[in-house]
């Protein structure tokens, strides 16, 4: 029983309360950097949040939250930009509470040829170096969305341990041959 998974791992069921707790906040990027750069935190507005600033919103939380509307150019040149809102993406992030930081990230994929071919040279890329993905493009992908999840990173938040090194089976560690 899931109870008992939880006991032996160290942790108890009420530990998950909050995480159970109904649907999960949505803030926008421009709200998560106001949030940081309030803080004293040094966020580029245009870019990605780094993993110090999602520590630190993550620290704010006692429960899982959603950034989204990361702006143009902060993410892959396959993310889907809003037609409806230019200049912003069409992603999100789930953030862990506790400051655990990131566990998934996930977009709509960008599937116009012309507008892979712009967003490439926007963001320095070399269209020839991806040739495969555009012949794909040029033919025609379908519009799709999807999500990557860090196993190691939810294990992690599931654990309640300090560092990811500590739930890989292999980690490597500067200046470590054995963990």
């Amino acid at each position: 029983a899931v109870p008992d998974l939880l006991t032996g791992l160290g942790r108890q069921e009420r530990d998950f309360a909050d995480v159970r707790a109904g649907k999960y906040d949505v803030r926008t990027h421009d709200e998560a950097v106001a949030r940081l750069l309030a803080s004293g935190h040094p966020q580029n507005p245009d870019g990605e949040i780094d993993w110090t600033g999602e520590r630190l919103l993550s620290l704010e939380s006692d429960r899982p939250f959603f950034v989204d509307d990361y702006p143009k150019g902060s993410r892959g040149f396959y993310d889907r930009e809003d037609p409806e809102r230019p200049g912003v993406l069409r992603n999100f992030d789930l953030i862990a509470p506790h400051g655990y930081g990131e566990l998934v990230s996930g977009s709509e994929r960008e599937s116009d040829y012309a507008t892979l071919v712009t967003r490439m040279r926007e963001s320095g890329e070399n269209p020839a170096k991806y040739a495969w993905y555009l012949k794909e493009a040029r033919e025609g992908i379908p519009a799709s969305a999807g999500f990557g999840m860090g196993l190691q990173r939810l294990v992690r938040f599931l654990t309640g341990l300090d560092a990811l090194w500590q739930v890989s089976a292999y980690p490597k560690l500067p200046g470590a041959v054995t963990p």
